[in-house]
């Protein structure tokens, strides 16, 4: 965790101090009373305690911690590689009488992260890295969370700030033939493997999105859509391209570019959100009742989505 604020950040309720921030979804933990962080100070919550022998000294030697850095622990949980939730969460003011829930201490979410290891997340940091520590790493720290294009994988740097991305290595698809011949004679082999071009061409066409070279990126995009027709990342780039039109405000290019994903790729983990961004334009268009359509179209196919709960919000405003 970094404090990416200019003031120290205290982690509980400085009115209600026991109600203390905490983690929760894949793992939970609790802040210790009286934790806090100072601005642009970083934080590690393991899996272990500060006392737990020799493993904070461990940790710290094998990741290069800066001693500097507090360690908490220990969650409870365990984060999957395949996917998962973590979401921070601070406490509210407690009910008070009269209400039928006085002492009820809400919470409010402050940041959120719903991680996969498959597009649109980045996969480089699940596996197949030669032993090397690789991780997801937040691009922006000040961006919002749950955005697939604000991570990459990366060399782990618990911490401090990110390593070098990575980008997956090539991967043999077909061996070379076994081959005959007289001494002297020039012989020919052949290998055929597969990566990482498209991968690169969309972490290009990402990184010039966050930069907000518009064009660029979607310059980027185009070149991996008409390379690669049927590679994995071809809906990520189409809903990237959408986005880029979407920041120039060019609203017609984008409908058309996300109405395309959502018929090419019905099945996209990417076609919830373009949906919804869909309807956010028509709603802004007054154009209510295709708008409304659209959101019920979501809550129907997608009912378990974040989408579908902000959909629901959307029609319930719109009454």
């Amino acid at each position: 965790m970094l404090n990416v604020s200019s003031a120290t950040v205290d982690l509980y309720d400085p009115a209600h101090p026991t109600n203390a921030w905490r983690l929760q979804g894949g793992v939970e933990f609790v802040f210790p009373p009286n934790s806090s962080i100072a601005p642009g100070e970083y934080i590690i919550v393991t899996s272990f305690g500060a006392g737990d022998g020799s493993q904070p000294a461990n940790f710290r030697a094998k990741y290069n911690v800066p001693g500097g850095v507090a360690l908490y622990g220990p969650y409870q949980g365990k984060l999957s590689n395949g996917g998962d939730t973590v979401e921070l969460a601070r406490p509210d003011a407690p009910q008070a009488p009269p209400s039928p829930d006085a002492g009820f201490v809400p919470y409010i979410l402050v940041d959120r992260v719903v991680y996969s290891d498959s597009s649109p997340w980045p996969s480089g940091a699940d596996g197949a890295t030669n032993g090397s520590p690789i991780s997801l790493q937040r691009i922006v720290p000040t961006h919002y969370g749950n955005e697939p294009l604000n991570w990459v994988a990366g060399a782990a740097t618990a911490g401090v700030t990110n390593g070098p991305s990575y980008l997956a290595l090539p991967s043999i698809t077909q061996q070379p033939q076994d081959r005959g011949g007289l001494a002297g004679v020039t012989l020919s082999f052949s290998v055929t493997a597969s990566g990482p071009g498209p991968l690169q061409l969309l972490q290009a066409g990402r990184d010039q999105l966050l930069k907000g070279g518009n064009a660029a990126a979607r310059s980027a995009f185009n070149e991996l859509i008409t390379k690669y027709p049927k590679s994995e990342y071809v809906p990520e780039a189409m809903f990237y391209t959408a986005q880029a039109y979407a920041a120039e405000r060019n609203l017609t290019a984008a409908d058309a570019e996300y109405s395309s994903l959502i018929a090419k790729y019905p099945k996209s983990p990417r076609v919830p959100t373009a949906m919804y961004k869909r309807a956010l334009q028509l709603q802004a268009a007054k154009k209510n009742s295709e708008a409304k359509k659209l959101y019920q179209d979501i809550i129907k196919r997608f009912p378990r989505s974040d989408e579908a709960a902000l959909a629901d919000e959307r029609l319930q405003s719109m009454r």
